[in-house]
């Protein structure tokens, strides 16, 4: 397997179940490793305890107690950085688990960190706070303090019409939900929660661990055998990590706030293209020329030629096959808002746009992925969706098939496009 960058990633089983990837490269200088768990939820609840438990696991465990015992741990690495998330791929949701370290030679008097760094992450991620006395203190804290986040949600209007797109959008309660989970579910969490999905994660779950850097292959193979993982009675196959749903009746949800001075205006569609298939690249085209930069349809045409809009974009989401444009306008444009959103889409169907907008849309692409190849960060998440779909593209293969991106082929993808939702935010009257 190649990634991006040219150095091979190399796969090795630890148990069933259980993958070690490891990347050697020169290129930065320090050391990443993260470890994912992937899993299907059932419920909101489920998601909303994963994402809780992995707050809680960041802030105590066993032999750290406190935030301050971690931070003083991790200073002790030379300022290593740890950071916890949960995520959404599709069907699926993936807990992180993250330590970047610096390399041993830009450091005095100072062996490999290798150990001590995984040594970390395994009382992080095995020895939970569940029978300290500080355990229902700490449990009460994390809790309200997601709690807290997910209320004020509702003051950043943006945000709250996106959360409201969604809910009209998709048939699914877990994909409705925010990767975080739902405000109601969190109010009903109990310690119980995390300690059964704490024993999910470490006993049943699909694992994927990454380690990119200057590193010795065969002593991060070693360090990590010993971490710990069983076998997992049942492997994920991971071949059906794109959402999709049918399509159906355009769906229209109205609603005034008092005091609103900007009106959202927000609109889903399904784009059903295939990741990494035949319409993948001019999918991602068809984005940015419709919405998805400075150079788009909408951001031209809606905010900057009628100045009927603050703002007015795009994005694809295309494990899940959801396009979505967002709109902050004043509320008495809205009809005519719609009508020019609808009317860029038709001009890309019809493949009136100039071979220049085109080609600008095509370079932008090419050069935020370029400038990405920098990142430790990105080339550990490029690495983990290469898992999830088991294929590799290079770099030089990504620049490739998006200049070759044609007008017939943004004009069949956008064809596909079909509008399924529209969400308004507006102001009440008083």
């Amino acid at each position: 397997m190649i990634n991006k960058e040219g150095a091979v990633r190399v796969r090795k089983k630890i148990a069933a179940g259980v993958y070690l990837n490891t990347i050697p490269t020169k290129k930065f200088k320090t050391t990443r490793m993260v470890i994912t768990f992937i899993s299907k939820p059932k419920t909101t609840r489920q998601v909303a305890s994963r994402a809780l438990l992995t707050n809680y696991l960041e802030m105590s465990n066993e032999k750290f107690e406190t935030q301050i015992e971690i931070s003083k741990e991790l200073s002790k690495m030379y300022g290593a950085g740890l950071g916890t998330g949960v995520s959404k791929k599709g069907n699926y949701s993936v807990t992180t688990f993250s330590l970047s370290y610096v390399e041993s030679k830009y450091l005095k008097n100072t062996k490999d960190l290798l150990n001590q760094a995984q040594d970390f992450l395994k009382t992080i991620i095995f020895q939970p706070m569940f029978k300290s006395p500080l355990r229902d203190e700490v449990f009460e804290r994390q809790k309200n303090n997601i709690i807290t986040y997910l209320e004020s949600m509702r003051d950043d209007k943006q945000a709250y019409a996106q959360k409201k797109l969604r809910e009209l959008y998709f048939e699914s309660e877990i994909q409705a939900a925010s990767a975080l989970g739902k405000l109601e579910d969190f109010k009903k969490l109990t310690l119980a929660d995390l300690m059964k999905s704490h024993e999910e994660m470490i006993n049943s779950e699909r694992v994927e661990i990454l380690v990119a850097g200057n590193i010795d292959e065969q002593a991060v193979y070693t360090s990590f055998k010993e971490l710990g993982f069983k076998n997992r009675l049942e492997e994920y196959s991971l071949d059906d990590v794109i959402f999709s749903q049918k399509l159906s009746d355009v769906k229209f949800e109205d609603e005034l706030q008092a005091g609103l001075l900007q009106s959202k205006l927000n609109l889903a569609y399904k784009l059903p293209v295939e990741f990494r298939g035949a319409n993948h690249y001019a999918a991602l085209v068809f984005n940015s020329l419709f919405g998805g930069s400075a150079q788009s349809l909408l951001f031209t045409e809606v905010r900057e030629k009628n100045s009927l809009a603050y703002y007015a974009n795009s994005s694809f989401d295309p494990f899940r096959e959801y396009l979505m444009v967002q709109t902050g306008i004043d509320g008495k444009n809205k009809d005519k808002v719609i009508a020019i959103i609808e009317e860029q889409l038709r001009k890309i169907q019809a493949g009136e746009f100039s071979d220049e907008l085109l080609e600008q849309n095509k370079m932008n692409l090419i050069n935020l992925y370029i400038s990405r190849l920098d990142s430790q960060v990105a080339l550990i998440a490029r690495a983990q969706t290469d898992i999830m779909f088991d294929s590799t593209v290079q770099a030089n293969d990504w620049v490739k098939k998006i200049k070759e991106v044609t007008k017939e082929d943004i004009k069949e993808v956008a064809q596909l496009v079909k509008l399924q939702a529209v969400y308004y935010l507006g102001a009440k009257e008083e």
